[in-house]
This record gives structure tokens, sequence and C-alpha cells, in this order.
């Protein structure tokens, strides 16, 4: 292969890595945005409440399979 084919297929690689990372992403968003509204929501009810749901869901987020 010459030198530009090779960089043509890094680049499309790139390209493909750099839509999967935006894909995990777009996914990811809208749990972490309700987790941060709900435990939001538990702190201006009692603010301990809000550090212990907030905890709870990272706890939850580390033992996640992706």
């Amino acid at each position: 292969m010459n030198r530009s084919a090779v960089a043509g297929r890094r680049a499309a690689d790139l390209l493909v890595k750099g839509a999967e990372v935006l894909g995990n992403l777009v996914r990811s968003v809208p749990g972490a945005a309700g987790a941060l509204l709900v435990a939001y929501g538990a702190w201006d009810i009692y603010p301990p409440a809000g550090f212990i749901t907030a905890g709870a869901f990272l706890l939850l987020a580390d033992r996640q399979i992706p």
C-alpha cells in the first residue's frame, strides 16, 4: 500500500472510532441527566439525601456492565 492509502485508512478508522464515542455519549447523556435531576430533587427536599442519592447513582454506574 502506498502512503496515501494508509493515511486514508487511518483517517477512516479514526472517523469510525469517533462516531462510536459520540454514539456512546448520546446514549449516556439522558441517563446521566436523569440521575442528576433525581439527586437534585432529593437535595432540594433534604440536602444530605441529595448527596446520598448521587453517591448511590455513582456506585450503581460503576457496576454497570457495558
